[in-house]
């Protein structure tokens, strides 16, 4: 764990512990890393919280008493957030996601008997169940709330924590994070989730994000391993977005100096 992420998590189970604060909980990528022991590549940390409006208090008065920093309020999505010492904190109550209030979602959620509360819909908002880990900055234990992030992380899997058809219907760019992950911590895609990418994910990208959104994140997976990342899209039927021209110039680009680069070995 990185000094400046440490000072952090350090002052955030401090606030808890000394105000009695049971309900909050740090979520997401600092979580997932945690797990797999690569803390180091962390630069934000999202708080959460399971109460409504608590998030945007608490929020602000750590940022501004403890911090001693000036916190941003984001009225529409409920958040509030600083950057310390080069690592972003954002304190969140519901999901960032619009699409987990959508009715079809919320109806999926009341018949698993899901909790309608800031801190499951926002787990249930972060696509995948290797994403659902908290830990409790009042304990300072991990805890798995959906009973299904350890299971996946064992089996090395991608796979959604809404129904697959749903996850890609409203968040279709879901289907290019799966693959930026597995390729990455060399998971796989989960079947259930790869035949949802493959009936609705092109024509859902181009419908609901611009051409630059959806340029950087392929970027994001041809970065990791070009090769292999461009087997995964066209495997998941999803060659159509290879068409941009910036992709297209990334992967020219990308040729020319393996190409390069494989004539200098054998001068």
């Amino acid at each position: 764990m990185s000094q400046e992420v440490q000072e952090i998590v350090q002052k955030l189970s401090d606030f808890a512990k000394l105000h009695e604060i049971k309900s909050i909980f740090i979520i997401g990528e600092y979580c997932r890393k945690h797990y797999l022991n690569q803390l180091s590549e962390i630069n934000s940390i999202n708080v959460v919280s399971a109460y409504h409006e608590q998030a945007m208090q608490l929020g602000g008065l750590f940022i501004s008493e403890v911090l001693d920093c000036t916190p941003t309020f984001y009225e529409r999505t409920g958040t509030v957030s600083a950057e310390y010492n080069g690592i972003k904190i954002e304190f969140q109550g519901d999901s960032i996601h619009s699409y987990i209030k959508n009715e079809e979602v919320k109806t999926w959620m009341q018949q698993k008997n899901i909790e309608d509360i800031p801190l499951m819909n926002n787990i249930y908002g972060r696509d995948f169940t290797i994403n659902s880990l908290v830990y409790s900055l009042y304990t300072g234990s991990m805890y798995d709330p959906t009973k299904r992030a350890i299971h996946d992380f064992e089996r090395k899997v991608i796979k959604s924590l809404l129904p697959s058809n749903l996850l890609i219907k409203y968040n279709p760019i879901a289907a290019l994070e799966a693959v930026r992950l597995a390729l990455k911590y060399e998971f796989f895609i989960d079947p259930d989730l790869r035949i949802a990418i493959k009936e609705f994910g092109t024509d859902n990208l181009l419908k609901a994000f611009t051409e630059e959104r959806i340029v950087r994140e392929v970027v994001n997976i041809l970065e990791i391993d070009a090769e292999e990342g461009l087997k995964f899209l066209q495997k998941l039927d999803l060659s159509r977005i290879l068409s941009y021209p910036e992709i297209k110039e990334y992967i020219f680009e990308g040729s020319k100096k393996n190409a390069k680069n494989s004539n200098s070995s054998t001068a």
